[in-house]
């Protein structure tokens, strides 16, 4: 594929200079007055540079000068974060297996911190992710088994967490141990969990799943969008590692593929009404992805660690090629966000100075730099008001 090139002077100039932060920052960053989804405050995993230590940093977007504060609960670094009204859920993931509650108003302490194994399981569980519903119920993706757990997380204790499990054992795959369950949302009452299907040595040598559940009674739904007898949605790209929802684009899953030159990743778009597949980019490992609105989505290729390309795509024509960020071309991207008034948050992991970058997608310029103490590596947002 032959990609467009956009030139940002502005940006240029910082990329030459290693993304040394030498934008100031200003006032003219996302704030809850802006278009887009509510929130006040941006929750920020990060990670140290040898990846032996993570924790959480805030943000507080109603300051006219944004920074970040903590960092909070210092654990592991293979930890993930998801943001919900005043609390966001910090996940410790392989080998550590907790899931912890966190109310903003006093960001220090656990509200709850419970285990995601039981006496059943014969190994690490490996959590991923927390799928909220609009109630006390969510859902609980785990990376190293073939149960998800339905949970309670307004639980007062540990006993009374569990709720329940989703079997996914069928769509566990004859060259693999478990069905690799990644990461999930609900809409309109249905869950859609997606899942890689990876072989056993960790390669992408089978299609990937998304499975739709009813969330009232916890039943997989019948899609009949696969020749297979797998209930679920095939997908065209391999080794998925979201799933994001926007009301005018419906579900948008990327995938990274094998991390290499056979390009088995890209971009699938499903409508989660009728569940039909279109294929948006087929030839790129697409390791991060962030909805802007319906016109505009940025996603990052994986070139190789530390070396990824950010590239701007338009959903409403997506058979026009993605368009390259040249001043985001060959960097340490580790997450992409769409911020609460409209802007694109870029979590760079840039050792000698690490931060997120806020970039208008007006301009693809940058108009915001907060600095990090640690590498970010994931962005999600809460609302300390409601």
């Amino acid at each position: 594929m032959t990609f467009q090139k956009l030139s940002v002077l502005a940006v240029a100039v910082a990329a030459a200079g290693g993304l040394s932060g030498c934008f100031s920052s200003s006032s003219s960053s996302d704030s809850p007055s802006g278009s887009g989804t509510s929130a006040d405050t941006a929750v920020v995993a990060t990670v140290d540079s040898s990846f032996e230590s993570g924790e959480v940093e805030l943000i507080d977007l109603t300051q006219d000068e944004l920074t970040a504060s903590g960092g909070y609960h210092e654990t592991i670094s293979d930890i993930s974060v998801r943001g919900d009204r005043q609390h966001y859920y910090l996940t410790e993931r392989f080998q550590s297996d907790q899931i912890g509650k966190v109310d903003l108003e006093n960001p220090s302490l656990f509200v709850w911190e419970y285990s995601t194994v039981d006496e059943n399981d014969s190994g690490s569980a490996n959590p991923r992710d927390l799928v909220l519903t609009d109630s006390s119920k969510a859902y609980l993706p785990r990376y190293g088994s073939e149960r998800s757990w339905i949970v309670d997380v307004e639980a007062q204790s540990e006993d009374a967490f569990k709720q329940g499990e989703l079997d996914l054992s069928p769509y566990t795959p004859k060259n693999g141990s478990v069905p690799r369950v990644q990461a999930g949302t609900v809409v309109n009452d249905q869950l859609f969990l997606v899942m890689q299907r990876l072989a056993s040595d960790f390669s992408p040598s089978n299609e990937a799943y998304v499975s739709a559940w009813d969330t009232a009674t916890d039943e997989e739904i019948e899609t009949s969008a696969s020749a297979s007898q797998l209930k679920g949605i095939q997908l065209s790209a391999r080794n998925p590692q979201g799933i994001t929802y926007h009301p005018e684009t419906g579900l948008v899953i990327h995938g990274v593929g094998a991390r290499d030159d056979q390009n088995l990743g890209g971009i699938d778009q499903v409508n989660p009404d009728t569940y039909a597949t279109t294929s948006w980019v087929a030839d790129q490992d697409v390791d991060s992805l962030a909805v802007i609105d319906e016109d505009t989505l940025y996603f990052t290729e994986y070139n190789a660690f530390k070396d990824v390309s950010l590239f701007r795509f338009d959903p409403s024509t997506p058979a026009e090629d993605p368009v390259l960020i040249e001043s985001f071309d060959g960097v340490d991207i580790r997450a992409l966000a769409a911020g609460p008034s409209g802007n694109l948050w870029i979590a760079d992991g840039a050792a000698d100075n690490p931060g997120i970058r806020i970039l208008d997608p007006e301009s693809s310029q940058q108009v915001d730099f907060v600095p990090t103490d640690l590498l970010p590596k994931q962005i999600e947002f809460a609302n300390l008001s409601e």
